[in-house]
C-alpha cells in the first residue's frame, strides 16, 4: 500500500541520515524492498564487483527464496552460505582477484 511504502522511504531515510560514515547493510536491503515495491529496476556493485557484491547478491537472492518461495529462512541463510561457496559469485571474485577467497578481514567476517 501507498501508506507502506512511504513507512518505508521514511525508515530508510533515517537510517541514511543516522549511519554518517559507517557501513550500514541494512541500508542495502531496505532499499531493495522499495525498488522491488515499486518495480523499479537497479543494481548493487562495490568497486570490484566481487566481495560485497557478491554477498549483497547472495543475500537477496536467499531473501527471495524466503518470501517468494516459502523456503524456511534457516534454510535460505544456509543457502546463501552455499551460493557464496560453490556458487557463480565466487567464480566472479576468482576471477578478479585469481585467488579462492574473499577479501573480508576478520571482523568484517562476523
Amino acid at each position: 500500500s501507498e501508506q507502506e511504502l512511504e513507512q518505508l522511504m521514511a525508515l530508510i531515510e533515517q537510517m541514511v541520515s543516522h549511519s554518517h560514515s559507517e557501513k550500514n547493510t541494512a541500508i542495502i536491503g531496505l532499499t531493495e524492498q522499495l525498488v522491488r515495491r515499486l518495480q523499479g529496476g537497479r543494481i548493487t556493485s562495490c568497486k570490484s564487483a566481487k566481495d560485497r557484491t557478491s554477498m549483497a547478491v547472495t543475500a537477496e537472492q536467499a531473501q527471495l527464496l524466503h518470501e517468494r518461495h516459502g523456503v524456511d529462512g534457516v534454510e535460505a541463510a544456509a543457502l546463501a552460505d552455499e551460493m557464496r561457496i560453490h556458487g557463480v559469485r565466487w567464480l566472479n571474485m576468482r576471477k578478479n582477484v585469481h585467488k579462492g577467497r574473499y577479501a573480508f578481514n576478520w571482523l568484517q567476517q562476523r
